[in-house]
């Protein structure tokens, strides 16, 4: 609430981390990012809303160690966060 005092919202950091840890959940292998491209942020995600946030992954290339992909972050109709990102599978 520092930087956005009438309205929070998620810092970008969060949203990257929560695409790692839902991918994480799935695969049921953790990942950490190797690097991150193209990430926009398109519209705020508000921590204090009921609004439902999905997280979408494709073109996800696996080699077995190491996994890249796009994910689009969104709340019914509305993209809130696009990401291209490479992670390293431990």
């Amino acid at each position: 609430k520092a930087h956005f005092p009438d309205e929070a919202i998620t810092p970008g950091a969060c949203i990257v981390q929560t695409a790692l840890e839902l991918y994480s959940l799935e695969t049921r292998r953790e990942v950490e990012t190797v690097r991150l491209r193209n990430v926009k942020f398109i519209s705020a995600v508000s921590p204090d809303s009921d609004a439902v946030y999905v997280y979408r992954y494709r073109n996800i290339v696996n080699d077995g160690s190491v996994v890249s992909m796009q994910v689009t972050v969104s709340s019914g109709e509305s993209v809130c966060a696009k990401l291209s990102m490479t992670c390293r599978q431990k």
